[in-house]
């Protein structure tokens, strides 16, 4: 019985480092984001 599980259990322990050592890409953000609008000219009373 230990040599069954001793098998499956090496598989998961050969495993386990391949999985920490791999960074995740960067994940991209989704939804709306509104840009702030630029600033209003201020108008200049005409003389």
């Amino acid at each position: 019985m230990d040599k069954r599980y001793d098998a499956r259990f090496q598989a998961v322990f050969d495993t386990i480092p391949q999985m920490l050592e791999t960074p995740n890409p960067a994940k991209k953000h989704i939804g709306f984001h509104a840009r702030p609008e630029p600033p209003a000219k201020s108008a200049k009373p005409a003389n």
